[in-house]
Protein backbone atom coordinates (compact mmCIF):
# COMPACT_ATOMS: atom_id res chain seq x y z
CA UNK A 1 0.00 0.00 0.00
CA UNK A 2 1.52 3.63 -1.19
CA UNK A 3 2.79 5.65 1.79
CA UNK A 4 2.75 2.64 4.06
CA UNK A 5 5.21 0.75 5.72
CA UNK A 6 7.61 -1.61 3.88
CA UNK A 7 7.24 -5.09 3.07
CA UNK A 8 9.31 -7.68 4.73
CA UNK A 9 11.68 -8.46 1.50
CA UNK A 10 11.92 -4.50 1.72
CA UNK A 11 13.06 -4.40 5.49
CA UNK A 12 15.10 -7.62 5.23
CA UNK A 13 16.97 -5.61 2.27
CA UNK A 14 17.06 -2.87 4.63
CA UNK A 15 18.14 -4.99 7.46
CA UNK A 16 21.20 -6.47 5.36
CA UNK A 17 22.33 -3.11 3.55
CA UNK A 18 22.44 -1.93 7.30
CA UNK A 19 24.18 -4.90 8.14
CA UNK A 20 27.37 -4.49 5.98
CA UNK A 21 28.04 -0.81 7.87
CA UNK A 22 29.95 -2.23 10.72
CA UNK A 23 32.00 -4.38 8.34
CA UNK A 24 32.61 -1.16 6.06
CA UNK A 25 34.02 1.09 8.99
CA UNK A 26 36.26 -1.50 10.28
CA UNK A 27 37.72 -2.14 6.68
CA UNK A 28 38.01 2.00 6.26
CA UNK A 29 39.62 2.33 9.91
CA UNK A 30 42.24 -0.21 9.07
CA UNK A 31 43.05 1.05 5.74
CA UNK A 32 43.54 4.72 7.78
CA UNK A 33 45.95 2.70 10.19
CA UNK A 34 47.99 1.62 7.38
CA UNK A 35 48.12 4.56 5.48
CA UNK A 36 49.16 6.54 8.66
CA UNK A 37 51.38 3.87 10.56
CA UNK A 38 54.86 4.36 8.90
CA UNK A 39 54.56 8.61 9.19
CA UNK A 40 53.49 8.39 12.99
CA UNK A 41 56.42 5.63 14.04
CA UNK A 42 58.79 6.34 11.42
CA UNK A 43 58.74 2.52 10.21
CA UNK A 44 61.08 2.20 7.02
CA UNK A 45 58.87 2.06 3.50
CA UNK A 46 60.64 -1.64 2.85
CA UNK A 47 59.12 -2.91 6.00
CA UNK A 48 55.25 -1.58 5.38
CA UNK A 49 54.91 0.83 3.13
CA UNK A 50 52.00 3.13 3.10
CA UNK A 51 48.72 2.40 1.37
CA UNK A 52 48.67 4.41 -1.36
CA UNK A 53 52.03 3.38 -2.71
CA UNK A 54 50.82 -0.35 -2.43
CA UNK A 55 47.70 0.73 -4.77
CA UNK A 56 49.44 2.66 -7.02
CA UNK A 57 51.89 -0.31 -7.63
CA UNK A 58 48.60 -2.58 -8.09
CA UNK A 59 46.91 -0.30 -10.49
CA UNK A 60 50.53 0.50 -12.56
CA UNK A 61 51.63 -2.86 -12.72
CA UNK A 62 48.18 -4.50 -13.62
CA UNK A 63 48.36 -5.23 -17.51
CA UNK A 64 51.97 -6.61 -17.58
CA UNK A 65 52.39 -8.40 -14.24
CA UNK A 66 48.53 -8.82 -11.89
CA UNK A 67 46.27 -9.55 -14.21
CA UNK A 68 47.70 -12.01 -16.42
CA UNK A 69 48.69 -13.83 -13.21
CA UNK A 70 45.61 -13.48 -11.57
CA UNK A 71 43.56 -14.72 -14.92
CA UNK A 72 46.28 -17.79 -14.18
CA UNK A 73 45.45 -18.00 -10.58
CA UNK A 74 41.75 -17.18 -10.92
CA UNK A 75 41.07 -20.58 -13.33
CA UNK A 76 43.17 -22.68 -10.49
CA UNK A 77 40.53 -21.19 -7.78
CA UNK A 78 37.45 -21.99 -9.72
CA UNK A 79 38.04 -25.64 -11.48
CA UNK A 80 39.15 -26.65 -7.76
CA UNK A 81 36.51 -24.47 -5.84
CA UNK A 82 33.59 -26.64 -8.00
CA UNK A 83 36.11 -29.97 -8.14
CA UNK A 84 36.20 -29.96 -4.13
CA UNK A 85 32.43 -29.11 -3.43
CA UNK A 86 31.00 -31.38 -5.98
CA UNK A 87 33.40 -34.22 -4.67
CA UNK A 88 31.96 -32.88 -0.85
CA UNK A 89 28.57 -32.95 -1.52
CA UNK A 90 28.97 -36.44 -3.41
CA UNK A 91 31.22 -38.31 -0.55
CA UNK A 92 28.54 -36.60 1.91
CA UNK A 93 25.49 -38.11 0.05
CA UNK A 94 27.01 -41.42 -0.06
CA UNK A 95 28.79 -41.55 3.82
CA UNK A 96 24.93 -40.44 4.56
CA UNK A 97 23.30 -43.26 2.96
CA UNK A 98 24.92 -45.59 5.20
CA UNK A 99 25.20 -44.98 9.47
CA UNK A 100 27.84 -48.10 9.65
CA UNK A 101 29.74 -46.33 6.38
CA UNK A 102 29.64 -43.04 7.73
CA UNK A 103 31.29 -44.41 11.01
CA UNK A 104 33.89 -46.24 9.28
CA UNK A 105 35.04 -43.60 7.16
CA UNK A 106 34.51 -40.35 8.81
CA UNK A 107 37.55 -40.68 11.11
CA UNK A 108 39.48 -41.29 8.63
CA UNK A 109 38.37 -38.11 6.65
CA UNK A 110 39.52 -36.44 9.95
CA UNK A 111 43.06 -37.76 9.67
CA UNK A 112 43.68 -37.23 5.77
CA UNK A 113 42.46 -33.19 6.75
CA UNK A 114 45.37 -33.09 9.91
CA UNK A 115 47.73 -33.19 6.90
CA UNK A 116 48.91 -29.76 6.53
CA UNK A 117 48.49 -28.54 2.66
CA UNK A 118 52.19 -27.87 2.52
CA UNK A 119 52.54 -31.16 3.12
CA UNK A 120 50.01 -33.16 0.16
CA UNK A 121 50.81 -29.99 -2.67
CA UNK A 122 54.50 -31.50 -3.03
CA UNK A 123 53.09 -34.99 -3.04
CA UNK A 124 50.31 -33.69 -6.09
CA UNK A 125 53.30 -32.09 -8.10
CA UNK A 126 55.14 -35.15 -7.87
CA UNK A 127 52.34 -37.58 -9.00
CA UNK A 128 51.07 -34.63 -11.68
CA UNK A 129 53.85 -32.59 -13.05
CA UNK A 130 53.65 -28.68 -12.79
CA UNK A 131 51.14 -28.12 -15.22
CA UNK A 132 47.20 -26.45 -13.92
CA UNK A 133 46.37 -30.28 -12.58
CA UNK A 134 48.58 -30.26 -8.71
CA UNK A 135 47.23 -26.58 -8.31
CA UNK A 136 43.85 -27.19 -8.88
CA UNK A 137 43.52 -30.66 -7.00
CA UNK A 138 45.50 -28.49 -4.35
CA UNK A 139 42.82 -25.82 -4.20
CA UNK A 140 39.89 -28.74 -4.62
CA UNK A 141 41.69 -30.88 -1.29
CA UNK A 142 41.19 -28.18 0.85
CA UNK A 143 37.61 -27.37 -0.41
CA UNK A 144 36.94 -30.62 0.27
CA UNK A 145 36.48 -30.96 4.29
CA UNK A 146 34.40 -28.14 4.98
CA UNK A 147 31.74 -28.79 2.43
CA UNK A 148 31.76 -32.79 2.84
CA UNK A 149 31.46 -31.58 7.10
CA UNK A 150 28.40 -29.24 6.43
CA UNK A 151 26.70 -31.48 4.48
CA UNK A 152 26.63 -34.10 6.29
CA UNK A 153 24.90 -32.33 9.22
CA UNK A 154 22.62 -31.01 6.88
CA UNK A 155 21.80 -33.93 5.80
CA UNK A 156 20.90 -35.58 8.86
CA UNK A 157 19.13 -32.30 10.07
CA UNK A 158 15.90 -33.49 8.73
CA UNK A 159 12.82 -33.95 11.31
CA UNK A 160 12.74 -37.88 12.87
CA UNK A 161 8.81 -37.03 12.42
CA UNK A 162 8.80 -35.86 8.72
CA UNK A 163 10.95 -38.64 7.73
CA UNK A 164 8.59 -41.07 9.62
CA UNK A 165 5.92 -39.13 7.15
CA UNK A 166 8.10 -39.89 4.27
CA UNK A 167 7.89 -43.09 5.19
CA UNK A 168 4.94 -44.09 5.51
CA UNK A 169 3.60 -42.48 2.37
CA UNK A 170 6.01 -45.18 0.92
CA UNK A 171 8.61 -42.24 -0.53
CA UNK A 172 11.33 -43.79 -2.70
CA UNK A 173 15.26 -43.19 -0.99
CA UNK A 174 15.51 -40.31 -3.96
CA UNK A 175 12.48 -38.84 -3.35
CA UNK A 176 14.02 -38.75 0.37
CA UNK A 177 16.40 -36.83 -0.51
CA UNK A 178 15.70 -34.22 -3.18
CA UNK A 179 12.05 -33.70 -1.51
CA UNK A 180 13.35 -33.64 2.14
CA UNK A 181 16.84 -34.24 3.19
CA UNK A 182 18.45 -31.68 -0.02
CA UNK A 183 16.43 -28.72 1.05
CA UNK A 184 17.11 -28.92 5.00
CA UNK A 185 20.98 -29.34 4.21
CA UNK A 186 21.14 -26.50 1.72
CA UNK A 187 21.76 -24.04 4.50
CA UNK A 188 24.27 -25.61 6.17
CA UNK A 189 25.57 -26.95 2.49
CA UNK A 190 26.13 -23.07 1.65
CA UNK A 191 27.98 -22.48 4.65
CA UNK A 192 30.28 -24.88 4.07
CA UNK A 193 30.30 -23.86 0.68
CA UNK A 194 31.05 -20.10 1.57
CA UNK A 195 34.10 -21.40 3.65
CA UNK A 196 35.32 -23.34 0.35
CA UNK A 197 35.32 -20.36 -1.77
CA UNK A 198 37.61 -18.41 0.87
CA UNK A 199 39.76 -21.70 1.30
CA UNK A 200 40.60 -21.97 -2.68
CA UNK A 201 42.17 -19.39 -2.96
CA UNK A 202 44.94 -20.20 -0.20
CA UNK A 203 44.85 -23.89 -2.09
CA UNK A 204 45.25 -22.15 -5.66
CA UNK A 205 47.99 -20.06 -4.25
CA UNK A 206 50.02 -22.53 -2.44
CA UNK A 207 49.97 -24.99 -4.98
CA UNK A 208 51.94 -21.89 -7.08
CA UNK A 209 54.16 -21.95 -4.42
CA UNK A 210 55.28 -25.57 -4.55
CA UNK A 211 54.75 -25.86 -8.27
CA UNK A 212 55.69 -22.95 -9.78
CA UNK A 213 53.67 -21.36 -12.90
CA UNK A 214 52.41 -17.98 -14.05
CA UNK A 215 50.09 -16.80 -11.53
CA UNK A 216 50.08 -14.61 -8.74
CA UNK A 217 52.26 -17.28 -6.46
CA UNK A 218 54.59 -17.08 -8.28
CA UNK A 219 55.07 -13.23 -7.78
CA UNK A 220 54.25 -13.06 -4.23
CA UNK A 221 57.27 -15.77 -4.17
CA UNK A 222 59.47 -13.35 -6.34
CA UNK A 223 58.61 -10.30 -4.43
CA UNK A 224 59.68 -12.06 -0.89
CA UNK A 225 62.99 -13.17 -2.22
CA UNK A 226 63.60 -9.60 -3.45
CA UNK A 227 62.48 -7.68 -0.42
CA UNK A 228 60.07 -6.41 -2.35
CA UNK A 229 57.26 -5.31 0.04
CA UNK A 230 55.10 -3.08 -2.03
CA UNK A 231 55.23 -5.83 -4.67
CA UNK A 232 54.13 -8.13 -2.31
CA UNK A 233 51.42 -6.36 -0.70
CA UNK A 234 49.83 -5.63 -4.34
CA UNK A 235 49.61 -9.21 -4.97
CA UNK A 236 47.95 -9.62 -1.90
CA UNK A 237 45.32 -6.75 -2.32
CA UNK A 238 44.23 -9.23 -5.37
CA UNK A 239 44.24 -12.47 -3.76
CA UNK A 240 42.41 -10.70 -1.16
CA UNK A 241 39.89 -9.21 -4.06
CA UNK A 242 39.49 -12.63 -5.38
CA UNK A 243 38.66 -13.85 -2.31
CA UNK A 244 35.78 -11.54 -1.20
CA UNK A 245 34.22 -11.33 -4.60
CA UNK A 246 33.63 -15.11 -4.89
CA UNK A 247 32.52 -15.49 -0.92
CA UNK A 248 29.98 -12.62 -2.08
CA UNK A 249 29.22 -14.54 -5.18
CA UNK A 250 28.19 -17.29 -3.54
CA UNK A 251 26.20 -15.55 -0.79
CA UNK A 252 24.61 -14.05 -2.87
CA UNK A 253 23.52 -16.91 -4.86
CA UNK A 254 22.42 -18.40 -1.44
CA UNK A 255 20.34 -15.53 -0.89
CA UNK A 256 18.36 -16.03 -4.57
CA UNK A 257 18.31 -20.08 -4.24
CA UNK A 258 17.13 -20.07 -0.57
CA UNK A 259 14.95 -17.22 -0.79
CA UNK A 260 11.91 -18.95 0.89
CA UNK A 261 14.40 -19.90 3.86
CA UNK A 262 15.53 -16.37 4.72
CA UNK A 263 11.94 -15.16 4.09
CA UNK A 264 10.63 -17.63 6.60
CA UNK A 265 13.50 -16.59 9.08
CA UNK A 266 12.33 -13.18 9.15
CA UNK A 267 8.76 -13.60 9.23
CA UNK A 268 9.88 -15.43 12.52
CA UNK A 269 11.54 -12.91 13.45
CA UNK A 270 8.72 -10.22 13.17
CA UNK A 271 6.46 -12.28 14.87
CA UNK A 272 8.50 -12.57 18.01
Amino acid sequence: MPGGRPGRPARARLRRLIGYWPALAVGAGALLFWELFGAVTGMPRYILPPMHEVVVAAVVDAKSHYIPAGLVTLQEIVLGFFLGTAAGVGAAAVLTASARLEAAVMPLMAGLRAVPVLVVAPLFVIWFGFGLEPKVLVAGFVCFFPVLVSTVVGLKSAPENELALFRSLMASPGQVYLKLKIPYAMPHIFVGVKSAAVLSVIGAIVGEWVGGGNGIGVILIRATIANATTSLLAGVIYIASAAVVLFLTIEGLERVLLRWYYESRATRGDAS
